[in-house]
């Protein structure tokens, strides 16, 4: 991994985000669970998937939701223009939305 960008939902300012780490610090513990699935989701429709990159993780609850929803952006060589996009939940670990990679931020 070379670098990621991790965006906060525009609410947050600095002094939010420090009382915000524990849940993005579980977050990124908890990668070993939503990564994989993020992948499988991909290469369901890329069988032959050569390169999927992780690019951003989006924070996109509000401080105050009980659940955090989270998006990530993926750069793919088999959709370079697009890449994909996913929703997902931390409590369920659900994908909420798939699609191309504006569906990770919006």
């Amino acid at each position: 991994l070379r670098s990621l960008n991790i965006m906060l939902h525009e609410e947050f300012n600095k002094n939010s985000f420090f009382l915000f780490y524990d849940t993005l610090d579980n977050l990124l513990d908890q990668s070993s669970v939503w990564y994989p699935t993020a992948l499988e989701k991909i290469q369901e429709e890329f069988p032959e998937l050569a390169h999927a990159r992780l690019l951003s993780i989006f924070i996109l609850s509000e401080q105050r939701d009980i659940d955090l929803i989270f998006g990530l952006e993926f750069g793919l060589r088999e959709d370079s223009e697009h890449g994909r996009g996913l929703k997902f939940s931390l409590d369920s670990f659900e994908i909420l939305e798939y699609g191309i990679g504006e569906v990770a931020y919006y």
